[in-house]
């Protein structure tokens, strides 16, 4: 039988409640007070793109590093330095809106990405977030920690909702890892209300579902086989 397999959105190489609030992406008012004291003036939407871009990942500005499967919010961002593309995305993101930059959030898909790894019973397969920008002549450009790239067909363009419903579905997936099924059904749950369209997040929560089935089927047995009789 082969193993299930799971979705993590990270650098590429993928109980119901309210939305994020705030949203993940929102940054630390005096890291956007920062950055729009240093921003050249009069420059276009693409310059103050770069510039931005480059502020954030040059040692001489805030010195964000890629790092693998440390999705979270802006705020964890800026406090550790590191981020995966889903962090980083965030990060970029909430300050370019903040400038007024044209940007929305933008997923490539895993469907032909092979798994990346084993993981106990399941299989891992990776996809990459991408910030879509569009504030230039020569077409909407994908934006990741890497840089700038022209835009692509495959990339799916997400709502606000499906964005951060990427955080709650790695923090699912990483629960299932660790073997938190509990846990990981209630992240991967409130990751599908947020998320309906995106198949590989209605996959991730059957699969913590099955689990936790398989887990509490196991329990019953092992209470059962452990009673005495007299």
């Amino acid at each position: 039988m082969p193993l299930p397999m799971l979705y993590l959105a990270v650098a590429w190489v993928a109980v119901a409640g309210p939305d994020p609030a705030p949203p993940p992406w929102q940054p630390p008012p005096q890291l956007v007070a920062a950055v729009k004291a240093q921003i050249p003036p009069q420059s276009s939407s693409m310059d103050r793109m770069r510039w931005l871009h480059h502020f954030l990942v040059s040692p001489e500005g805030l010195g964000v590093v890629a790092a693998d499967q440390i999705s979270e919010t802006s705020e964890s961002v800026w406090r550790t330095r590191r981020a995966d593309c889903v962090g980083f995305a965030y990060l970029l993101g909430g300050i370019a809106r903040e400038l007024g930059l044209p940007v929305s959030f933008g997923l490539e898909s895993p469907g032909d990405v092979e798994p990346t790894a084993s993981s106990g019973p399941f299989q891992v397969r990776e996809a990459h977030i991408v910030l879509i920008f569009m504030g230039s002549r020569d077409g909407p450009w994908l934006v990741d920690h890497e840089g700038f790239r022209p835009w692509s067909p495959e990339t799916r363009r997400l709502d606000d909702r499906e964005a951060a419903a990427l955080l709650w579905a790695n923090r699912g997936a990483r629960a299932l890892l660790a073997g938190r099924c509990k846990d990981a059904l209630q992240l991967t749950t409130t990751a599908s209300l947020l998320a309906p369209r995106i198949e590989a997040i209605q996959r991730n929560q059957e699969v913590a579902q099955s689990r936790c089935a398989l887990e509490a089927s196991r329990g019953v047995d092992a209470a059962w086989n452990g009673r005495r009789v007299d």
